[in-house]
């Protein structure tokens, strides 16, 4: 693989982590709220959803659908999605969350196999029902203006 490629996957995954963790520390210097105190109101069900939810997006583009690699690049980003995944699942609580951690487990298991991605997603749809309402993620309510967006 080209040093070019190694060094632009690098940045994208720094540039994610870091711009995560300046937006919190943003938004509790507005609120005044501790750095701690903002962590904890983070519902990790929620969480585990997106960031689950991007790797197997990532993971749709770097596979065809016979299991071929199509791109190093977009299939080291959903194993390491899936790595920061399993750190969130170990937050989880209550009844649905040792079906949830084994769903996870199944999702990176068949990654790692390299399964059709078709597989993969239908894992991720049983995923996503172990977590029920907690793991639902927040939509607009309301159509989007675009107009008003674009004078913000």
């Amino acid at each position: 693989m080209p040093l070019r490629t190694v060094l632009n996957s690098a940045r994208r995954r720094w540039t994610r982590r870091i711009a995560g963790r300046v937006l919190h520390a943003a938004a509790a210097l507005l609120v005044g709220l501790p750095w701690g105190a903002l962590a904890a109101q983070d519902r990790p069900a929620r969480r585990l959803s997106s960031i689950v939810g991007v790797a197997v997006e990532e993971y749709g583009k770097a596979l065809d659908r016979n299991g071929r690699l199509v791109s190093d690049v977009e299939y080291q980003e959903a194993v390491d999605f899936l790595g920061d995944a399993r750190g969130v699942a170990e937050r989880l609580s209550g009844a649905r969350a040792p079906l949830s951690r084994a769903l996870l487990d199944t999702l990176i298991a068949a990654v790692a196999a390299r399964r059709p991605s078709g597989d993969v997603r239908a894992i991720h749809g049983r995923f996503t029902a172990s977590l029920g309402n907690e793991g639902a993620l927040e939509l607009p309510k309301r159509p989007l203006n675009v107009v008003a967006g674009r004078d913000v």
